[in-house]
């Protein structure tokens, strides 16, 4: 059995889990931000784990450098995040009617790797598709974990314009 400190910056998302997971031996939970806070016992972690965090980050370099410091030596980081060809239907079929979609972009496997301190493994970019009922279902379903959000620059589109995305999205 383990010691572990599960973190996330939503107080939201700690007690959902902590809801999930009950009381555990070993098993702590705090508010953390990963990209500028620093854990308790910070360079003693055997493994840190860091899942669809690092593209919220606005340096995620500087960040994947300071976990690498949290590392006790001989420790192991694994860390996912999107990459380039994320969410590549949604920008189709804005594409299709000839709208720009909000969404981000994302880093190829060189960009991510370029990240990472020398010596690092080689980044493996696993390509995941989700299936959705409709272009709802898509969009209630990136609400619920809070991706809904556009880049900065970017406004919505007007509801025809959205309409057309949708009907698109559906028929790809």
């Amino acid at each position: 059995v383990g010691k572990w400190l599960v973190t996330d910056v939503a107080t939201e998302m700690i007690e959902r889990c902590r809801m999930r997971m009950g009381k555990r031996p070993g098993l702590r939970f705090a508010v953390l931000d990963g990209e500028t806070g620093t854990p308790p016992g910070a360079g003693s972690y055997d493994l840190i784990c860091s899942s669809l965090a690092l593209q919220w980050f606005a340096d995620p370099a500087a960040a994947i450098a300071r976990m690498a410091g949290w590392l006790a030596p001989g420790g192991h980081a694994l860390l996912t995040t999107l990459a380039a060809g994320t969410f590549d239907e949604w920008q189709d079929a804005h594409r299709a009617v000839g709208e720009e979609a909000g969404t981000p972009g994302y880093p190829d496997a060189a960009a991510l790797q370029a990240m990472l301190p020398p010596g690092s493994p080689p980044v493996r970019i696993d390509r995941y598709l989700e299936r959705h009922a409709d272009a709802v279902d898509f969009l209630a379903g990136l609400r619920a974990i809070g991706a809904h959000r556009l880049r900065a620059e970017r406004r919505p589109l007007g509801l025809a314009a959205m309409r057309r995305v949708m009907t698109r999205f559906v028929d790809t």
